[in-house]
């Protein structure tokens, strides 16, 4: 599968690590010859120099034979993106993917304009990060969680304490009790995560220390789960957040709509806690000051 990724940065270098390591052929653009360097240096991967919004330097990566471009470049701005990922398609790329930096563009039905235009999909890293810290918030019984069916299914991950009350039962017993004690939800153990190996439970199979235990259910079902395993959701009233990134002052902007009892957000630069004080609500607090400082952060 030949993929092109266009931009060196952190989330074009990491894609194109994984997708190397997974026998892909990966070329990658970049007009930073420095970032190029790095990534030849720790992926076996095709590196093209020069604008990535070019035509002539996305024909030299192959466009026309890709079967899957990815334009996530950094430094420039979204349009960039955008018009280069408009270009590989037009050259004959059979997927391209565009990474944008304005939420608004992620609305269903600005999403159908650029699909329109031939883009398959946009995404937005940083915001996707953003929302997975605030389901984490919400969901701190368990090491993860995931949406599906727009909300109506979740699965969540949850490791098995020493003092867990499963430990040593077989699958079978575990879904005939809670068939017993709570009817109501609905649920299948789908994988066991243990000691590295992932195990597609039987119901022979047994619990045991340190399981992870991979769980879809009706998200009406997973508080009767929870409890059933002893595990409780940490009401959060209170968070300081460490670093005024795009990422921290997201996170901070939909913290500050949850009404909790304080929101905090920290950030060295004093030139961004004043850009983070005009733009976040004014019940959040923003202080500038070194998070690595103990006397500071008491």
């Amino acid at each position: 599968m030949k993929i092109i990724i266009e931009g060196a940065g952190q989330v074009g270098s990491h894609l194109a690590k994984m997708l190397s390591h997974e026998g892909g052929d990966i070329t990658v653009i970049d007009d930073n010859e420095a970032r190029l360097q790095r990534l030849t240096s720790s992926a076996d991967v095709v590196t093209v120099f020069g604008d990535p919004s070019s035509i002539t330097v996305l024909r030299e990566a192959g466009c026309e034979k890709a079967d899957l471009f990815i334009s996530v470049n950094p430094a420039t701005s979204q349009a960039v993106n955008i018009v280069s990922a408009l270009l590989a398609k037009r050259l004959g790329s059979k997927r391209v993917i565009a990474r944008v930096d304005d939420e608004a563009y992620l609305l269903p039905e600005n999403k159908l304009i650029f699909k329109d235009m031939g883009i398959d999909m946009l995404f937005y890293p940083e915001k996707i990060a953003s929302d997975e810290i605030i389901d984490l918030l919400k969901h701190t019984a368990s090491t993860d969680s995931m949406d599906f069916a727009r909300g109506k299914l979740q699965l969540v991950v949850l490791r098995l304490d020493d003092d867990s009350p499963i430990l040593d039962m077989r699958v079978s017993e575990f879904t005939a009790k809670m068939a017993e004690t709570a009817p109501q939800a609905q649920f299948r153990i789908i994988a066991i995560a243990r000691k590295g190996e992932t195990i597609i439970p039987k119901s022979e199979n047994l619990f045991a220390y340190n399981d992870h235990l991979y769980i879809i259910a009706k998200r009406e079902g997973i508080p009767a789960i929870l409890k059933f395993l002893g595990k409780d959701n940490i009401e959060v009233d209170k968070v300081m957040i460490l670093g005024g990134s795009e990422i921290g002052e997201m996170v901070a902007a939909q913290l500050a709509k949850q009404q909790l009892d304080a929101v905090k957000i920290i950030d060295i630069d004093k030139d961004r806690c004043r850009e983070l004080t005009e733009k976040l609500p004014t019940d959040v607090m923003v202080a500038n000051g070194d998070a690595r400082n103990s006397v500071f952060l008491l």
